[in-house]
């Protein structure tokens, strides 16, 4: 029973440390009040000044890892919706 609580005491302490290590992201998402068309173009005044947020690692098969493939995303939102 020691042994175990033991175990479990140092098995929580590494994962904690870990997890402080993990450089977190954070994107803020801008709010608009003007009117947006959903139609796959990111031409409007609204999208050109959204904060973008890239450089994005894989979380499978490689912890960390840098992703093979280009990604950016952008998130703004209004009363109705977050795009």
């Amino acid at each position: 029973m020691k042994k175990s609580l033991l175990f479990v005491i140092i098995f929580i302490a590494a994962i904690q440390s870990y997890s402080q290590t993990i450089q977190r992201k954070q994107l803020s998402a801008g709010r608009i009040t003007g009117e947006l068309h959903i139609d796959g173009n990111l031409n409007e005044p609204e999208w050109l000044t959204a904060e973008e947020a890239t450089d994005f690692t894989q979380f499978q098969f490689n912890w960390s890892v840098p992703s093979a493939y280009k990604t950016s995303i952008k998130v703004i939102y209004d009363n109705t919706a977050i795009y």
